[in-house]
Formats: C-alpha cells, sequence, structure tokens
C-alpha cells in the first residue's frame, strides 16, 4: 500500500485570515462547514486567479462562449442532454439560485422542501413570506 501526499493531508491555520467559520466559535469548538474548505486550491485555479488579476480591472462580464460549450458538452458526454446555450443561466451562489427557482416554480402559499442547511440565515429569508417552507433536517 502506498502512501501518498495530498491537498487534504496538508493542515493550514486559517486562525489569521479572517474566516468566519475559524473566529465564530471558541477554540474547542471544530466548525465542520460544507462551503468553507480548508484545503489549498489547484495550482490551475490560482494561476488563473493571478491572470486575472494581472489585468487589473474588474468590472462586469457576460458568461464566457468556451464555458458554455464546456457545460453544454459535459451535459450531452454525461447525461445525453442537448441544452441551449440559452437555457443556462449563471448565478454567482446556491441560495441565489434555490430563491430564483422557489420564485419561478412556485406560486405564493405553495409548500416547498429545502434542505436545512439552506435556511441558515440569513438565507432562510430568500425562502420565507413567498411559500409555506418544510425544513428537511439531517439525520446523522
Amino acid at each position: 500500500m502506498s502512501t501518498s501526499f495530498s491537498v487534504f493531508d496538508a493542515l493550514i491555520d486559517r486562525s489569521k485570515m479572517c474566516s468566519d467559520k475559524w473566529s465564530k466559535y471558541p477554540e474547542n469548538v471544530i466548525p465542520m462547514w460544507v462551503a468553507d474548505m480548508d484545503f489549498d486550491s489547484p495550482n490551475c485555479i490560482k494561476k488563473a486567479l493571478n491572470q486575472r488579476v494581472e489585468e487589473g480591472v474588474y468590472g462586469y462580464t457576460h458568461t464566457p462562449k468556451a464555458l458554455v460549450e464546456a457545460i453544454q458538452s459535459h451535459l450531452v458526454k454525461r447525461y445525453g442532454w442537448n441544452v441551449s446555450g440559452a437555457h443556462l443561466v449563471h448565478l454567482p451562489g446556491l441560495v441565489c439560485a434555490l430563491h430564483l427557482s422557489v420564485r419561478v416554480f412556485s406560486k405564493e402559499g405553495d409548500g416547498i422542501v429545502v434542505l436545512g442547511a439552506c435556511l441558515l440565515p440569513p438565507n432562510k429569508s430568500a425562502f420565507v413570506g413567498r411559500s409555506r417552507v418544510n425544513q428537511c433536517r439531517y439525520a446523522c
């Protein structure tokens, strides 16, 4: 059996990085957040970000054609779905995507089910008021 080093084996001290995750709780609490991971980013991502930073201008952008084509290719190869680029809606995060989905696919007063992690404040406000929210809790 070989022992290999991976990004998951490296300990990264984020206590001085203004991290909500690591500054919100006492030292004896180990926060196990899903969306805030504690491992190094892949070099290709760091390189792409550095290239963007070097450009020096950070205005609003559109979705690159190459990204749309990559998503379409993945959907065809993985699921056999041919999806028009016009039907792909790019959003900045999961909570706004869920909020938009609830607003588009439900009527006022409809019941919806959302996994518990998505209803943590302030995210819960995206759902309350439009529909009756049924929260699913994880059983561990």
